[in-house]
Formats: structure tokens, sequence, C-alpha cells
């Protein structure tokens, strides 16, 4: 019997498509447990801070996409009710908690620029 898979429509969605982001662009992004920052270099690398073990400082990461926590990855997508899923230089493939909400900021916060790099 066919497994059945539900797959977020973008046009009704508040995600984010990393590939059309610009670059220098940021993004706050509040999981379950954290509050992360990530500013867009392109390509899917992304500087990410938030996490006081694999990001409490600026690292540059490749950003492979979302997933509901099985196998199945979305990629290049960073949506609400799935994971944000990273390639970390150091630790590997990380997976956060589920995202709650997805802001886009303002490049010109000086604030926010400080902490991401």
């Amino acid at each position: 019997m066919p497994a059945t898979v539900c797959i977020p429509n973008p046009a009704t969605e508040e995600g984010i498509l990393v590939n059309e982001l610009s670059p220098g662009a940021l993004l706050e992004i509040r999981t379950k447990h954290r509050i992360y920052f990530l500013e867009n270099q392109g390509n899917g690398q992304m500087w990410i801070a938030g996490h006081p073990r694999f990001c409490p400082r600026p690292v540059l990461v490749k950003v492979q996409g979302s997933t509901w926590g099985g196998s199945m990855l979305r990629m290049n997508y960073i949506g609400p009710g799935m994971h944000l899923e990273y390639r970390h230089p150091r630790y590997g493939l990380i997976r956060t908690s589920v995202i709650e909400r997805i802001r886009e900021m303002d490049p010109m916060d000086a604030g926010l620029r400080s902490l991401v790099g």
C-alpha cells in the first residue's frame, strides 16, 4: 500500500525558498527550543547562530532544507512545522527542533548584524 505524503504548497505557506533569498538576507527562525539567526551567502550557504553548542557564534553552514522528522527532505526550503536541516563543518548534519515561526529581518539592522557576523 503506498504511503500518503503531505507536500506543503509554497503559495499558501509562510515558508522560505532558500534559493530565492538575496545575498545578505537575514532570517530569524524560532523553533520549539531556540531562536536562530541566519544570513544568506548564496548557493545554500548561510551564517547561522543561536545554538549554545553548535553555533554559539556565527558558523558558515550549508542549508539542506526542511523535514518533518523522517527521511523525506524538502530541499532548499525552510518551513514552519518542519525541522531545519543544515550541514555543519564540524558536527555534520544537524536537525533543529520544530520551526514555529520564520521572519525575514531588515538587513540594515545593526543589532542583528553583530549577531550574524
